[in-house]
């Protein structure tokens, strides 16, 4: 129960040195917001999901396969 109450503790520690503390002019999500409206990182994010998208595919694609695998040996055999 200790752990637990001092986990969110420092989550909370956490929280708000994100929000709420200055580090230069900005707080850390500033920062990290103003980076992420960059041409590169929207580059990059748009990459990500492309490629997130293919393994999608490509993992469905198993599972098909698998799939018609399994349903070809549950099959009863006419023999």
């Amino acid at each position: 129960m200790i752990k637990s109450a001092l986990g969110v503790i420092g989550l909370l520690a956490l929280a708000y040195l994100y929000f709420f503390i200055p580090l230069g002019d900005m707080t850390l999500h500033q920062h990290v917001m103003r980076i992420a409206a960059t041409e590169e990182a929207q580059e990059l994010s748009r990459e990500a999901n492309e490629a997130a998208e293919r393994l999608r595919e490509q993992v469905e694609g198993l599972r098909g396969d698998a799939g018609a695998d399994a349903a070809q040996d549950a099959a009863p055999n006419p023999e």
